[in-house]
């Protein structure tokens, strides 16, 4: 980088050579993460932990100028060339990361709604209007809004879902937010499809306590749904859910170079989450799942399992108490947390993972004591909280930022 740069003069500048510095300590890390995937010789390398090392270091180099290591990164990362890096930054986060694998490695990592069928307007608008249609269920009374609400992320309030009748489920329901990426659907990824998926809880005695047939009969009465099949229905429900997703988060406006998107706490948090706090290791990519099935503890109580998880559909014994990672998009808004609304904030959510989580047979490796600072508990929350806050869209299939010169910041939404 040139000494006379414009792109790196001003009062906030950082010096070519710190600028360097950052750039080598990238370089560096995409060597080792690399070489760890060639080698298969155990988790991925990640950008962020030789991020940080670049912070440490510039910090004594430009303290003068900016004060603090979390100012120095924004301003290596993000000034002009910056945006160079990154993109840099943001194409290592969406590789896979291997922690303790039990499954096949995901094949993709966005949160739109690309992946699966293309997406028919006319289905989406009639499987929205499915989703709220409470004839679906036996009583007439429950539809897929009422445990997945959309104003609670599209999951609900309640530790377990409470369907027909006022029967309780055994599980919290779980978010519909980039579902449209998944691998599989449901915590123990009993079905592959969106399609198989969204017509599962109609027959569930639990849930709405019917059959797919008799739902057809009541809904046939409507001259909207005189020609519904179950194959229609099937798509309908399931190109709507296509369409829901998280987007425009302060994280995804810093990493498309819009640097005041994001706060010094937030940006902080975002280095812990790639470092000490270990929770890359399963919440990888951009929609923050690697998809796969993990034993955290959750299912062990009073020396036992109280709930198989993905085993109770494979029958392997190291699925036992193993639940599918959900993303972390606008998980702000959606305790309770766990795949039995056990914990009942995100604070709750830090403290059992800084302690370890649960100790049984079956444990995941990666799940090990993180010894954070009240401080650094309080940057996580900040990036859990708000820096994954983004704009919930359901409905609409074009991507707003891809016809948009100009991100809208957090404080215009």
């Amino acid at each position: 980088m040139a000494a006379s740069c414009p792109l790196w003069s001003g009062p906030m500048a950082v010096s070519n050579k710190d600028s360097a510095i950052a750039l080598d300590v990238l370089s560096s890390c995409w060597q080792e993460q690399q070489h760890s995937i060639n080698t298969a010789g155990g988790g991925c390398a990640t950008i962020f932990g030789g991020v940080n090392s670049a912070v440490t270091d510039t910090k004594s180099r430009t303290a003068s100028k900016i004060g603090t290591a979390v100012k120095a990164y924004r301003y290596q990362a993000m000034r002009h060339s910056g945006w160079l890096v990154a993109s840099f930054i943001s194409l290592l986060l969406t590789m896979p990361v291997y922690g303790q694998r039990y499954d096949k490695p995901s094949s993709s990592n966005t949160m739109g709604p690309a992946r699966g069928p293309v997406v028919d307007p006319a289905k989406v608008a009639l499987g929205k209007r499915l989703f709220s249609d409470s004839r679906l269920s036996f009583d007439d009374w429950n539809s897929c809004a009422s445990c997945h609400e959309p104003s609670h992320g599209f999951s609900e309030g309640r530790p377990v879902s409470v369907g027909v009748l006022g029967r309780r489920g055994k599980r919290h329901t779980p978010t519909l937010l980039g579902r449209a990426s998944g691998e599989s659907q449901f915590w123990d990824g009993r079905a592959l499809t969106l399609e198989e998926q969204v017509l599962q809880p109609i027959s569930d005695p639990n849930e709405m306590g019917t059959t797919v047939e008799a739902a057809l009969q009541r809904l046939h009465q409507d001259p909207v749904y005189r020609n519904l099949t179950r194959e229609s229905l099937a798509e309908a429900l399931a190109s709507y859910l296509r369409t829901i997703r998280s987007e425009n988060s302060n994280y995804d406006l810093f990493l498309w170079g819009w640097t005041s998107a994001i706060t010094d706490q937030e940006l902080e948090g975002l280095r812990l989450f790639q470092n000490k706090a270990r929770c890359y290791l399963c919440h990888s990519g951009t929609r923050f799942s690697d998809e796969q099935f993990h034993n955290t503890g959750i299912a062990w109580r009073d020396s036992a399992l109280q709930d198989e998880g993905r085993a109770g559909i494979t029958g392997k014994s190291y699925h036992k108490g193993a639940f599918k990672t959900p993303t972390l998009r606008d998980v702000g808004r959606r305790g309770p947390y766990m795949h039995d609304g056990s914990l009942a904030t995100l604070e709750d959510v830090i403290e059992y993972y800084n302690r370890g989580g649960n100790q049984n047979p079956y444990l995941d490796e990666n799940i090990v004591p993180l010894n954070l600072t009240d401080a650094e508990k309080r940057s996580l929350l900040a990036f859990l909280r708000t820096g994954l806050a983004g704009k919930i869209n359901d409905g609409v299939i074009e991507r707003p930022m891809q016809s948009r010169n100009r991100p809208v910041t957090s404080a215009a939404r």
